[in-house]
């Protein structure tokens, strides 16, 4: 969410993990269509709280009741919900959302197609691993060489990434402890540091 795209269009939105952060935001955006923003289903009791926390803290989104100011536009979400293990197709794409463990709380990560998209993960445990074969690309994030109690290290995804053995692997959610140029000359060939506005053509 924090990376700033330009983009005249967009299917589908997914959420990795439930948005805490004010820093997140879902802007109007005239030529886009109504867009649908899928999500972690969890159990039902969980999800419908989950499904009313995020409502609650979009209410320029959600809340009929407020209005967008003259001479802009309000969002246009649809909140639909996803079971990890449970593949499904959107816009024309296969998409397999996957369940993993941020600290205290699950988190998604969606494989579409030959390319998987997995963040804000500490580790992918073999049941995962084992559906994500065959991947062309793999997003994946690593946080710093150091440990951290609910990211990867650079050095895990590493290991992780070799463990999935994607043709090529990005690494995401990195900080300013690690240099760009130098990062590139340290990682092992097929695993390269993901950058803003960084696009990635992917064959089937």
């Amino acid at each position: 969410m924090g990376a700033r795209i330009s983009t005249n269009w967009a299917d589908a939105a997914f959420v990795c993990f439930e948005p805490q952060s004010p820093s997140t935001r879902f802007l109007a955006v005239p030529e886009l269509p109504d867009v649908t923003v899928y999500l972690d289903a969890l159990a039902p009791r969980v999800m419908n709280e989950t499904l009313e926390r995020v409502r609650s803290g979009f209410p320029y989104i959600f809340d009929d009741a407020v209005r967008p100011y003259e001479g802009t536009s309000k969002p246009q979400l649809d909140l639909q919900p996803l079971e990890p293990g449970r593949e499904v197709t959107i816009a024309g794409i296969r998409v397999l959302p996957l369940a993993f463990r941020h600290g205290h709380l699950r988190v998604f990560g969606y494989r579409f197609g030959p390319l998987a998209y997995i963040t804000d993960v500490k580790a992918v445990a073999e049941a995962e691993r084992i559906q994500l074969a065959n991947l062309k690309v793999l997003v994946l994030n690593a946080l710093w060489w150091r440990p951290h109690p609910t990211h990867m290290s650079i050095g895990e995804a590493i290991d992780t990434a070799r463990a999935v053995g994607a043709e090529r692997t990005f690494l995401t959610h990195l900080t300013h402890e690690t240099g760009h140029a130098l990062l590139a000359q340290q990682l092992p060939e097929g695993i390269f540091p993901a950058y803003d506005g960084l696009t990635v053509e992917v064959g089937e």
